[in-house]
């Protein structure tokens, strides 16, 4: 499969870390409460704060991406 442009890769990153960060891991953490899992939940909360702290990092790079294609 062909790779896109610098650009086009960072934002198909920066989608996923962003689904990660904001959907799948505070679900996984909300079921693992459920259950009584509660250190569980904790690491998937902890995990949610990464993929968020990755996203702004890749946020980042795509506006350095922008800043030296003008």
């Amino acid at each position: 499969k062909a790779l896109g442009t610098t650009k086009l890769n960072l934002e198909a990153a920066l989608a996923l870390e962003r689904a990660e960060a904001d959907q799948t891991y505070p679900e996984m953490a909300r079921i693992a409460r459920e259950e009584g899992l509660d250190d569980v939940a904790a690491w998937f909360e902890s995990l949610a704060r990464v993929e968020n702290a990755h996203a702004q990092r890749i946020e980042r790079l795509i506006e350095r991406v922008g800043e030296a294609s003008s």
